[in-house]
């Protein structure tokens, strides 16, 4: 592989959406499949599924462009099966982890409404409506990292916050 194709490849993730059109203007439909539909895929399912501070619309657009990145893989999947299957599980596991870490996730949430500090963190996780995301949200984090959130989010353990020294981040690193 030429050192252009790794180049453009190691952009592709730092491109934003008109970047990205941009880009699938110049090439044609062979570059994508031999070259670029996983660098581009992978891109177009951030912006549409994980990143922060992305506009619904942008959002749908990557989805869409994603879909025509998608259409164009499958057509040229006899010309390799075998990548084709990898570039599916890629797809697939992409796909799963944004019930985790994406959009609408407890963690995207935090992110996108800067929720900061422990006071406010716990008191956005112990609303009713976050309730459902506990779980997803537990699973990505050390064991006993979302055991400790456990505990601060349990009836029982109100006012421990003041209790600890001014400025301590338990959640960031998991230490007490």
């Amino acid at each position: 592989m030429s050192d252009d194709i790794a180049d453009k490849r190691k952009r592709i993730d730092g491109m934003g959406l008109p970047e990205i059109i941009d880009f699938m203007r110049k090439i044609d439909g062979n570059e994508i499949w031999f070259y670029y539909g996983g660098a581009l895929s992978k891109r177009l399912y951030e912006i549409s599924m994980y990143d922060n501070y992305v506009s619904d619309s942008e959002r749908k657009s990557a989805s869409d462009l994603l879909e025509i990145i998608k259409g164009t893989m499958e057509r040229a999947s006899p010309l390799s099966p075998e990548k084709y299957k990898a570039y599916l599980e890629a797809n697939s596991y992409t796909e799963e982890q944004a019930r985790f870490i994406g959009v609408g996730s407890l963690a995207w949430m935090l992110k996108e409404y800067k929720i900061d500090g422990e006071t406010e963190i716990i008191a956005f996780l112990k609303r009713s409506e976050h309730q459902p995301l506990l779980e997803n949200f537990f699973a990505v984090m050390r064991p006993e990292l979302a055991a400790e959130f456990k505990v601060r989010l349990s009836d029982d353990h109100q006012g421990e916050e003041e209790k600890r020294p001014a400025g301590r981040r338990w959640w960031r690193f998991g230490k007490r």
